[in-house]
């Protein structure tokens, strides 16, 4: 008996086939399985065809008469477009280094649509072909300069850059390279907090209440996270929370965050947190409390594992003093930087920094 001509599909019938579909589905043909998925006109004319049963086929001057009503149909000529981005990127990518370079720079290939092909290809090959994926996402990257107008369009630009390096850093993590891993994800944060600073200035003033609203609907999900995950939801949202200009709200559950991963104990979370907590409250001008939390971390750190680790205690001195000193543009810079160095100096003694998963 064939499950899939004589018996009702169950959801992991549904699941299978769904992947089998996608998984043979050619390069550039996206587009046109959405338009099918989403066409009530295509949909009727494939039962016309596959009327027979599944598996069979739709005679020549049917498929062909099909063929001709989706070249006519709303959507024909931007699947046309989007198949030309498909075969420009894959010209771009089949370059040798050297010449993908220059090549990056030729108009023809300064497309949005072929930027988005690069990213989502390399999405599509993060865990199949990391390596790849990290090609992709740096082709990405710089086309993106090509494409847009960083004077013009800076929030566009600076968000291709953070879907680029995310890309690019999951992919090297996944390959072992931890330290290009970090040095991607790095600029990542940087180019995320440009974006939301841009965005927050040109609207996220009069939308605070629908960032609270959305905030609102994420905290019942929170309960479905492990426990581990609490404490990094809580950071999360606490800087979130800040960049929208709730400095205050966000310091106190930074500061809530901050404890829970004291308390795992998780030092290496615990001190990038506890950075984030020392600019925010630097930015409500609030640096007078730093000193005694600043205290706090450094015990923290001198009892852990029993060992003084004078060099991570002079370390955050040093960077919470800097944070607290710099004005508020430079501040930013500031801890980004330093969220890098603190996640090398715990490397070096075997603690890896936990984050919630990507891949």
């Amino acid at each position: 008996m064939d499950p899939l001509k004589d018996a009702p599909l169950t959801p992991g019938h549904h699941n299978l086939v769904l992947h089998h579909l996608l998984a043979d589905l050619p390069d550039g043909q996206e587009m046109l399985l959405l338009h099918v998925v989403d066409c009530e006109v295509c949909r009727a004319e494939i039962g016309k065809c596959f009327v027979r049963g599944v598996g069979s086929r739709p005679s020549g001057k049917r498929a062909a008469k099909l063929a001709k009503r989706v070249r006519k149909l709303p959507g024909a000529g931007e699947l046309g477009e989007f198949q030309a981005a498909v075969a420009l990127a894959a010209e771009l990518m089949a370059l040798a280094p050297r010449a993908r370079e220059a090549a990056v720079h030729e108009p023809r290939f300064g497309s949005p649509l072929v930027l988005e092909v690069l990213l989502q290809r390399a999405a599509a090959a993060q865990l199949a072909d990391p390596e790849r994926s990290v090609a992709l996402a740096g082709v990405a990257e710089r086309l993106a300069f090509q494409v847009y107008d960083a004077e013009v369009q800076p929030q566009t630009v600076a968000l291709v850059e953070a879907r680029a390096g995310n890309l690019a850093g999951n992919a090297q993590r996944l390959l072992g390279r931890l330290e290009e891993a970090d040095g991607c994800l790095a600029e990542t944060r940087g180019s995320l907090a440009l974006f939301a600073g841009l965005i927050s200035e040109k609207v996220a003033g009069g939308n605070d209440a629908l960032a609270r609203r959305v905030f609102e609907e994420t905290l019942p999900h929170y309960a479905l996270a492990g426990e581990a995950e609490q404490a990094r939801l809580r950071w999360l949202e606490g800087k979130l929370t800040a960049r929208l200009g709730r400095r205050d709200e966000g310091a106190s559950l930074l500061a809530r965050a901050w404890r829970l991963l004291l308390a795992e104990p998780s030092l290496g979370e615990a001190t990038l947190c506890f950075l984030d907590l020392a600019a925010v409250l630097a930015d409500a001008k609030r640096g007078a409390e730093v000193p005694a939390l600043l205290a706090e971390m450094e015990a923290a750190l001198a009892a852990w594992g029993g060992d003084p680790h004078e060099d991570l205690r002079d370390a955050v001195r040093e960077i919470t003093t800097s944070i607290c000193k710099q004005g508020r543009e430079r501040r930013k810079a500031v801890a980004a930087e330093a969220s890098f160095t603190m996640r090398r100096l715990f490397r070096a003694r075997g603690h890896r920094i936990e984050t919630l998963p990507y891949a």
